[in-house]
């Protein structure tokens, strides 16, 4: 008997340290549960932080390369303006000033004239160059057509018909210089805009054919009575110094062969009274 009660004395005593021993290991695993917990949440926390951080860098590259790409663009943008800038040709004074105006002294008295320096700027600073150096003085209109125009500028026209020069190539036994063949000894490009003036494309590519340059960044102007234009040969690029002007009646199958560069303001009679011979005795720029 006294041998099973220490038995059973023996096995209460066993239950009782067993189970303070799992208390020992729930505890234990508690704190092995919270530490674990703990750590969860700061690798979380440095997980976020590392995200957030990434994201700013990421943010800040992108700002700062969208920053650098604006001042590129800027930089590309002034530099292309200045290379536009540095390719277009310097003006001069002269091509620099609005509606120049000039008079021609005539025997039958005096012209007034309006130059386009902005629209036909090449053709005006031209026509300014020969008469500063008074390569008009002198030289007679050796070209007029009744209800037309009247036409000079032709060095070869200096002097006096039939001892130093002829009209008429036909009648020139002495072999002498022919008026309305003669020029400054060069030519130049004109100054058109055909599409400024209404002209059609199919009437646009036969001038072209025959040698005309167009130019669409120009304003042209038309072909009416007291214009101003440029004599040629009838093909493009051979404007010298041969001018002439509109006189009675507008002349509208003209437009876009012939560089309009200047208009008649006063004397518009003088104009329509000129003859073949009459000289221009100086021209004159009014300052």
């Amino acid at each position: 008997m006294s041998q099973i009660m220490g038995k059973k004395e023996k096995l209460k005593l066993q239950r009782k340290e067993a189970q303070k021993e799992m208390e020992v290991v729930k505890k234990e695993g508690k704190k092995k549960t919270k530490v674990f917990i703990v750590l969860l949440l700061l690798l979380a926390l440095v997980a976020y932080e590392a995200y957030v951080a990434v994201n700013k860098n990421k943010a800040n590259q992108s700002e700062n390369k969208k920053n650098n790409e604006m001042q590129q663009s800027t930089e590309n943008q002034q530099e292309n303006k200045e290379n536009v800038e540095a390719q277009q040709p310097a003006e001069t004074a002269e091509s620099q000033v609005e509606n120049q105006k000039i008079v021609m002294e005539t025997t039958r008295g005096n012209i007034t004239l309006e130059l386009y320096t902005k629209d036909a700027p090449k053709t005006v600073e031209n026509f300014l160059k020969l008469t500063k150096e008074g390569f008009y003085d002198g030289l007679k209109f050796h070209r007029v057509i009744s209800d037309f125009m009247i036409q000079g500028g032709d060095p070869n026209s200096k002097g006096e018909a039939g001892k130093d020069f002829v009209y008429d190539a036909n009648n020139n036994p002495n072999n002498l210089p022919i008026a309305g063949m003669g020029g400054p000894g060069y030519t130049f490009e004109d100054e058109i805009n055909p599409w400024s003036l209404g002209l059609d494309e199919a009437t646009i590519s036969s001038y072209e054919s025959l040698g005309y340059q167009y130019n669409k960044n120009l304003t042209s102007h038309k072909m009416t009575v007291g214009a101003l234009a440029m004599a040629n040969t009838g093909r493009g690029g051979t404007n010298g110094s041969q001018f002439f002007i509109v006189t009675q009646t507008d002349q509208p199958h003209l437009n876009g062969k012939h560089t309009v560069f200047g208009q008649v303001l006063e004397g518009m009679e003088v104009v329509q009274s000129i003859q073949q011979g009459d000289e221009i005795v100086k021209v004159s720029v009014v300052e």
